[in-house]
This record gives structure tokens, sequence and C-alpha cells, in this order.
């Protein structure tokens, strides 16, 4: 295990643009760097690199991460050796501590609630390419640029309440981890949640969820629907 401090210094210390543009060729834009995306095929570019947050995002597959999710993703690395990668790059010791069995026992846990909601928030964007939900595409247009909305991951939770219960039976989801992390409730509950808004990241890019649902459609209000507290605990 990596100490966290050690991960937020290399993320600050780490130049996205200076690292991703040795491996594809950038083209400034703006505030941004744009270039075809290095993990599929295109000819108009549709992959952006934000160096002021940090980040990048292909348009077009729709990956996106930091610059260690870059390194895990370009070079078949795992996350530690993303991080001692751009450790020794820049002259930063990094150090890993063994897990006890309880420690183990835990972060594979949290591992797997990470999995769930990245394929739970996969499973709302492409909600919002379905023709059967176009109103909700056309207020996140609306409300958001198309481009925005993809590259913070909006997605639509439609008013049926087993629709995300259907998906996850159908994904080998665990029911019991996803009722225990609150993505899922019993009938009668599920009316509330509409619109799950792009979600905060931790260090590796995985998305840390935080729900919300429609208020208001005419006004486009929003109120809290709610996090996963362990996902996001430090």
């Amino acid at each position: 295990m990596i100490d966290e401090r050690i991960i937020e210094k290399i993320l600050d210390r780490a130049d996205i643009v200076d690292i991703i543009g040795s491996h594809v060729e950038l083209k400034k834009k703006g505030a941004n760097f744009t270039a075809c995306c290095p993990f599929h095929q295109e000819k108009t570019p549709s992959f952006m690199v934000n160096p002021a947050r940090g980040t990048w995002h292909c348009f077009g597959c729709g990956k996106g991460g930091n610059v260690i999710r870059f390194l895990m993703d370009r070079n078949t690395l795992t996350f530690p050796e993303a991080v001692r990668t751009l450790g020794k790059r820049y002259s930063i010791d990094v150090e890993e501590t063994k897990l006890t069995p309880e420690q183990e026992q835990k972060r594979m846990k949290r591992d797997s609630m990470y999995i769930i909601n990245q394929q739970c928030a996969d499973h709302f964007r492409k909600n919002l390419q379905n023709p059967s939900y176009k109103n909700a595409a056309e207020y996140v247009k609306g409300r958001w640029e198309a481009k925005y909305a993809e590259e913070i991951g909006i997605g639509y939770a439609p008013a049926s309440w087993d629709n995300l219960l259907e998906f996850a039976k159908k994904s080998g989801l665990s029911i019991d981890l996803m009722i225990e992390m609150g993505i899922l409730k019993k009938r009668g509950e599920w009316q509330s949640l509409r619109l799950l808004p792009g979600p905060h990241h931790d260090s590796d890019s995985r998305p840390l969820p935080a729900y919300h649902r429609i208020h208001s459609p005419r006004h486009g209000r929003f109120e809290r629907y709610g996090q996963i507290p362990e996902l996001h605990r430090e």
C-alpha cells in the first residue's frame, strides 16, 4: 500500500502535458491540449488534456483520468508500477507498506466498491445515448455542453425503480454490497434517483460517487441524494 500523501505529492509534481506529450503529439487549443487518442483509431482529434485540472479525457472512447491512469492504460502498468515510474522520474521515494489480513480484506472490499461504482456510472452515462431517454439527454445538453457533460461523467437514472437492479444482475455485481453502499434501495425509494452528476475522483481517478436527484426538472434545481461514506473517507 502506498501512502496517499506520496501519491498526492507525485500528482502535484508531475507535468501531465510533458508525460502525455512524450507518447502522443499534443497541440495547444486554448487552455487545453488536443491529440488523436492513443487508445483507439480516429482521424479527428477527440483526446483532450487539461493541465489546470491535471486530467485527460477522450470524447471518442470515453477513457480518461489523471497522469497515473494514463501510464497504467498506455503502458499496461499496475497502479503501484505507474506510481513508482513517476516517483523515479521526479525523484520521489515511493515506499509500500505491507497490509495486515484485516487491512487487505478491507482493501479488497473497497476495490469491489470502486468497480461497482465505475460500472454503474458507465451504465448511467450510456443511458443518455438511448433514444428512449431523449428528454434527459436534451436536458443535460441544455444545462451543460455535451462535451463537458461527457468529460465529467454525467449520466441518467431512469424513473423505473428496477433499472439499475436489472443491470446489476446482468453484470454479475454484488447486490448485497450495492445495498450496503446505498446505490440500491428497496422498491418504492428508487423514484427519487434521477440524475448522476459527474462524480469526484480519488488519486487513481476512480469515481467517488455523489448522487443527486432532480428536484424540479422545469427549474433545474438539484437536491443532494447522498454519498458512499466508505469511498469518500480518507
